[in-house]
């Protein structure tokens, strides 16, 4: 004689409880997705904002970029830095590396980050550069030492940098860059006057560099000057990719860095649109060990 497990009767009791085991794992596996692609968003500037705030919203967002670099968690996810309002860059809200008397030598340097950051004045279906927020950035005539790949998109430029580092991570120029220039020049390695700490290969990294508008001066795309004095020196190991998809360079674009020692595999350049004033596929001072591809 067979003994019964359960009774017609508890036929639903049963299915209610599969489906709520199910449905608490399913949950747990959905969670855990939303987690693994979530963003990080954090406001700059406006109306109220304080480095005290937490960033989170257009009413409680903070007041200096630094700030909002520091809020982005130590994870891979995508973080969107909203301007959304006049944010200017200086000496007394940012990480100076160097300071010499003139404002020109001033080299600022944001915190790392593993994600990709974007700079942006666009965001949840607002547009800050409108009336009443009227957001713009000031980046004061310095030089700026980004530490991650790196995207500026829809922004209004108030003051054009003299300079943008990218130190081998990507760098976007995206679309709907407005206002006056972005930078005199961008350099997509690093200034060797200023940062001369970088010892493994591990520092270097494939690099792409896109501009969709704005415009620039000159860009290079390795680094500046003597960067390490053995065969191993900055960028030996590394590869280059430009793409001119829009904007301006007003003066000239050079596929390589432009001082000595500069070694790097493959560059190459792709002209989809967009204008070049000068193109140079690399510096007279750059060795090359690779090939140079320049597509029209």
């Amino acid at each position: 004689m067979r003994a019964k497990l359960f009774s017609k009767k508890m036929i639903p009791f049963v299915l209610a409880f599969c489906f709520l085991v199910c449905g608490f794992y399913a949950g747990r596996n959905l969670l855990n997705v939303y987690a693994e692609g979530s963003e990080n968003v954090f406001y700059v500037g406006g109306d109220g904002a304080d480095d005290a705030n937490n960033g989170l919203t257009a009413s409680t967002a903070v007041a200096t970029l630094k700030k909002a670099y520091e809020l982005i968690p130590a994870d891979n996810a995508k973080t969107y830095i909203v301007i959304s309002g006049e944010v200017n860059i200086n000496k007394s809200n940012v990480k100076v590396i160097k300071d010499d008397t003139a404002d020109k030598n001033v080299y600022y340097q944001f915190e790392s980050h593993k994600g990709e950051v974007i700079i942006t004045s666009v965001y949840g279906g607002v547009d800050y550069r409108e009336t009443p927020y009227n957001a713009k950035l000031g980046m004061y005539y310095g030089n700026w030492c980004l530490m991650g790949d790196t995207t500026f998109e829809n922004i209004n430029i108030k003051d054009k940098a003299r300079g943008v580092y990218a130190h081998y991570f990507d760098l976007c120029l995206g679309e709907g860059i407005g206002g006056t220039d972005f930078s005199d020049i961008v350099n997509l390695g690093i200034n060797s006057t200023y940062r001369t700490n970088l010892t493994s290969e591990a520092d270097v990294n494939d690099v792409k560099f896109t501009i969709k508008s704005g415009n620039i001066g000159t860009l290079y795309g390795g680094g500046t000057g003597q960067q390490r004095t053995t065969n191993k020196t900055m960028g030996k190991d590394y590869s280059i990719e430009i793409n001119v998809e829009g904007g301006s360079i007003k003066d000239s674009l050079y596929g390589s860095g432009n001082g000595s020692h500069i070694h790097h595999k493959d560059i190459t350049i792709n002209m989809k649109a967009g204008k070049v004033k000068t193109l140079y596929g690399v510096h007279g001072q750059a060795n090359i060990y690779g090939n140079v591809y320049i597509n029209m």
